[in-house]
């Protein structure tokens, strides 16, 4: 439509003007429509993780004895020797990493250890199990030292260097570390704006009240502390944080949100429905050939808002949206099919529909109009012409039908109130 009123088919404005088409969609969706979804999160609690070795002083990984089943996220571990430190747990993974590198319990010795030493003598006895840890001297040394239950003395293998400092520091043997529980969760790309959270627990929903600050965020945060009722909740980049930190884990967070608009940019695509391949009541349609390979496989594009219809005779007309692409030939929709096609090898059409309603989509044409005949080919007359016919569709159209979620089935003019104490009445006769 921009292309023929413009009469302007060149290729480098063809494409300007896709663009121009997009932004004033996602202008008009985000200013006169909702545009609004849910999203759902499951809260992480505390857990006690298996560690497949012993972690050493030093170290900045390990490796869990079964991968992190959640989505990647970091949150407070507690070592062996009580050392605290903030990992980053990878879905499907079984590593882990940290930062800084773990230093170790310190232990100390009744003298300074001298060059060349192999042994020395602890302060006071080892009461733990006999263990063999790697440890590290006041000089960044590290060896493998053995401990030995009720004993004071530690030995290793190879002389040291120079004298050093009367301690060791070594991290007891545990193969288990514990977790805080998760405090922030990831926003998807979808995610534009958030209006609310609540945290459903049972049969009881929680609203946390907004934080609107980083310096109030970091003072409630002063120390880790878990409730199973989070109070508070803030958005930092791109992650929705509570306080206190979930204290259990399974709980569903409910994130209210306005979403990003998509890219108008997938191409119609036209093709034949198989045999049996389109049935009222059902989700599913099969295709002849292969039309949806250029489409992404096995994910959710509800909100590229594509939509697909079989027109009459052949099917009902109606428009379903597409949830999923799942093969070449096969995809999902959002609702079931009205109607089966009442022709075997019925056409259909598939393509990306605005967001706007079908009654406004000519406002998008009639806006990047406005943008071409005032800044690109410059024509005054033109430029007017085209935004008066905009603003007229705006006001007379989105504006009022926008003005209420509801439609007023009562199409007369308001009654007029009256007092009745202002009017005098004929007073009834009596027989």
């Amino acid at each position: 439509m921009v292309n023929s009123l413009s009469l302007n088919t060149n290729a480098t404005i063809t494409t300007l003007i896709q663009t121009l088409v997009n932004d004033q969609h996602r202008y008009l969706i985000q200013k006169f429509f909702d545009n609004e979804a849910t999203t759902f999160i499951t809260t992480i609690g505390p857990q006690t993780l298996s560690l497949t070795a012993t972690p050493i002083v030093g170290a900045t990984s390990a490796t869990l004895s079964a991968t992190w089943p959640y989505q990647t996220c970091t949150q407070l571990v507690v070592f062996g020797d009580g050392e605290q430190r903030t990992a980053l747990f990878s879905q499907n993974s079984t590593a882990i990493t940290w930062s800084p590198a773990l230093a170790g319990e310190q232990f100390t010795t009744t003298n300074v250890i001298p060059s060349g030493a192999t042994s020395a003598t602890l302060s006071s006895v080892w009461a733990t199990a006999s263990q063999s840890s790697t440890a590290s001297f006041s000089d960044g040394t590290t060896k493998t030292i053995t401990f030995t239950q009720n004993s004071t003395t530690i030995s290793w293998t190879g002389g040291l260097a120079e004298q050093v400092s009367a301690f060791v520091n070594v991290i007891p043997t545990s193969t288990t570390l514990s977790c805080v529980g998760v405090q922030s969760y990831p926003l998807g790309a979808q995610v534009s704006k958030i209006k609310n959270a609540t945290i459903t627990i049972g049969q009881l929903v929680y609203s946390p009240s907004s934080v609107q600050s980083i310096n109030e965020w970091t003072k409630l945060n002063a120390l880790p502390y878990n409730s199973s009722i989070p109070a508070q909740f803030f958005v930092y980049r791109d992650s929705l944080e509570f306080w206190p930190i979930p204290a259990q884990t399974g709980a569903v967070i409910t994130v209210y949100c306005q979403i990003n608009v998509a890219d108008m940019n997938f191409a119609d695509v036209t093709g034949t429905i198989a045999t049996s391949g389109a049935t009222a009541g059902s989700n599913l349609i099969t295709a002849t050939g292969s039309p949806f390979s250029s489409y992404p496989q096995n994910v959710d594009i509800t909100n590229q808002h594509l939509f697909i219809t079989i027109p009459q005779p052949g099917g009902d007309g109606l428009y379903y949206q597409v949830q999923m692409f799942t093969g070449n030939t096969t995809l999902t929709l959002l609702k079931p099919l009205v109607y089966s096609p009442a022709t075997n090898g019925a056409t259909f059409t598939l393509g990306q529909y605005p967001l706007l309603q079908g009654d406004f989509h000519d406002i998008i044409a009639y806006w990047v109009l406005t943008i071409y005949f005032s800044s690109i080919v410059k024509d005054t007359e033109k430029f007017q012409s085209f935004n008066t016919i905009l603003q007229n569709k705006i006001d007379l159209w989105m504006k009022a039908y926008l003005s209420t979620k509801q439609v007023n089935v009562d199409l007369s003019q308001n009654p007029i109130q009256r007092n009745p104490n202002l009017f005098l009445f004929a007073p009834s006769s009596s027989t």
